[in-house]
Formats: C-alpha cells, sequence, structure tokens
C-alpha cells in the first residue's frame, strides 16, 4: 500500500513539502503496525516449523504491550473515520437519487419505454454522477 500511495503522490500535483511531511507521517505511525505484523509472521513461521500452537502464543505473549497499543491507538481512529465518510457518502447518494425522483410514490407504467431510452437516460445519470463526484472530490 506505501508503493501505491507513492506512486500515485507522484502522479498527481503534490508538492515536494507536503508529499514528504505525509510521507514521514505515514512511516511514523504505520511503524508499530510493521512491527507487529513482523513478529507475527515470525511467530507463525517458527509454530509451523515446529508444529507448535503453544509456540505460537507463547510468541504472541512477546509482543510489547505499548505496540498493540499504538497499532489500536492509530488503526481504530483511522478505520472509523473512513467507513463514517463512506456512510456519510452513501446517504447523500441514496437522498439524491430520491429526491432525484419525483415519480417515486406513484407506480411505474406497465409498458416498457421505447426502445434505447433507458440506455440514453442511464448514460446521461451517469454522466451527471460522475460530475458530482469531480465536483466533490475538488
Amino acid at each position: 500500500e506505501q508503493a501505491v500511495l507513492y506512486w500515485l503522490a507522484l502522479r498527481s500535483d503534490v508538492g515536494a513539502l507536503p508529499l514528504a511531511g505525509g510521507m514521514a507521517a505515514y512511516l511514523a505511525l504505520g511503524t508499530p503496525d510493521m512491527l507487529v505484523r513482523a513478529q507475527l509472521f515470525r511467530a507463525a513461521f517458527e509454530a509451523a516449523e515446529q508444529s507448535s500452537a503453544a509456540l505460537f502464543s507463547e510468541e504472541l505473549d512477546r509482543v510489547d504491550p505499548w505496540l498493540l497499543v499504538a497499532v489500536f491507538a492509530i488503526a481504530a481512529p483511522a478505520t472509523f473515520f473512513v467507513h463514517s465518510t463512506h456512510l456519510k457518502l452513501l446517504i447523500k447518494w441514496h437522498g439524491e437519487l430520491t429526491r432525484s425522483s419525483p415519480n417515486r410514490h406513484r407506480r411505474a407504467p406497465a409498458t416498457r419505454p421505447p426502445a434505447g431510452t433507458r440506455e440514453v437516460d442511464r448514460e446521461a445519470r451517469r454522466r451527471r454522477l460522475l460530475e458530482a463526484q469531480r465536483l466533490e472530490i475538488t
């Protein structure tokens, strides 16, 4: 994920100073997670090598508690922020869909629309949604 972020940042209009600051913050905040993952992988490999689940639990007990606290203190708020942002976007999108449909309480007509009109309407709706997303991003 770090390589992807670096690749995207270098191809955007992000300046060198914000890029360096962001990468430094990412590395500082990601270090406890990487250390915990490394210890877990090492414990799993040693346990598999010796076919001992008890060895795995012993290795897990050796993980520094401050690392676990740091991982959860960083990961939990970040995950909550990302998922709450996604939920807000879904609620907003749903509200726009229901408001944009003036006939949402009426039953649909029994006949189908003429051939080709649904595709045109769908394409126009797709363009409007893409334009709205572009406006939100900028």
